[in-house]
């Protein structure tokens, strides 16, 4: 009866020899809590009125009033690194806020990034705060009052929006070049945490 190689075994003998096993990434006793901190920022609102004149001589007026709302303002981050090893360790903080469109029509970016150094003694840590930066957009909301006419009397509103507002972060830990830790305000920040070079 004719025998057959197990399967492992016929692939061991295409190959020619063993596999070699990766280089062992070293071990970084060390880790980041992240919490946010303060956030807001200032509103400034604008209201203006233009009075109508009268049309051609007859009663219809119309009255426009604008009222534009401007907010800038930002987060921050609270950042712990800590060594939970027994050896001191040199590890490096990063950090990256992005922003979009208010009014959804264009890309996310970066709003602002960071980062620093640090040596952490055995059994130490260091605070760090990380802020995004001021975000401004603008509300303007337009309404349009004709009066007099019985035909065209009315009001017509529309609202615009621009400048951009905080989309999400994230904050990570690097040893010697390599991701150890990512810490993000979502699934998919924490990916691009993972990832950027």
């Amino acid at each position: 009866m004719q025998k057959f190689l197990p399967i492992v075994s016929a692939t061991f003998l295409l190959l020619g020899s063993p596999f070699r096993a990766a280089a062992a990434i070293p071990t970084v006793h060390a880790s980041i809590d992240v919490r946010p901190g303060d956030s807001g920022g200032v509103v400034k609102t604008k209201i203006k009125g233009e009075a109508g004149n009268s049309n051609g001589g007859t009663t219809t007026k119309t009255d426009n009033y604008d009222n534009t709302r401007v907010r800038q303002g930002g987060i921050s981050l609270e950042i712990d690194a800590r060594n939970t090893g027994t050896n001191p360790v040199h590890v490096r903080v990063e950090w990256v806020f992005y922003s979009e469109p208010v009014d959804g029509k264009g890309a996310m970016g970066v709003q602002s990034k960071g980062g620093n150094d640090l040596d952490l003694s055995a059994a130490g840590s260091q605070h760090l705060t990380a802020e995004s930066g001021n975000i401004t957009s603008t509300t303007t909301k337009h309404m349009s009052v004709t009066t007099g006419s019985s035909t065209n009397s009315g009001t017509k509103a529309t609202v615009a929006h621009s400048g951009r507002k905080l989309k999400g972060w994230y904050v990570r830990l690097l040893a010697g070049g390599q991701v150890v830790q990512v810490r993000a305000s979502g699934p998919s920040f924490e990916m691009l945490g993972q990832k950027e070079k």
